[in-house]
């Protein structure tokens, strides 16, 4: 590779670990393709779901826009749902919003709806997490609209204070 070609690829890691600091994601998840678990693991929630619903679904459904009312970037807020109810049923894939969505099945269209359908081990890590319970930890943060910031609030002028009598 050439200087240029070296110096863009240096780049374009910088700015997707950017990325991952600033959405929480794990680093490792980003340039492993492996999504695939052992039939009899657990699938954890913060190394593999989050990750890949963060990648995947938070543009629209995330802290900044929730089309349907639906956020992805907590579990809490999943099992909570939208517009449509809950995402997801746990223990019932079969029954899962979240599922039919990414499936495009009964009646539902496939998301995400721009950019190609996850992958069939990334569907069926979800649909395994689903299975087991959709563990995930109780204390998990959940974001808050990046806009309401005070950086990004109008100044308000304070009032004047009056001078004491002496």
């Amino acid at each position: 590779l050439d200087g240029e070609m070296k110096q863009n690829i240096c780049f374009v890691r910088l700015f997707v670990c950017v990325l991952t600091v600033q959405f929480g994601l794990h680093a490792e998840t980003l340039w492993a393709a492996d999504t695939s678990e052992p039939s009899d693991s657990k699938v954890d929630y913060v190394q593999k779901i989050k990750p890949l619903l963060g990648l995947r679904c938070t543009t629209c459904h995330g802290p900044l826009k929730q089309n349907g009312q639906l956020r992805l970037d907590a579990a809490v807020l999943i099992r909570k749902g939208g517009d449509s109810g809950s995402a997801l049923k746990a223990g019932q894939p079969n029954e899962s919003l979240l599922l039919d969505a990414l499936l495009g099945r009964n009646g539902v269209s496939q998301m995400p709806a721009e950019g190609k359908p996850l992958n069939p081990k990334e569907i069926d890590l979800i649909r395994k997490w689903i299975q087991q319970g959709a563990i995930a930890p109780a204390e998990e943060t959940i974001a808050k609209d990046p806009r309401l910031h005070w950086a990004y609030q109008v100044p308000k002028r304070s009032p004047v204070p009056s001078p004491q009598q002496a």
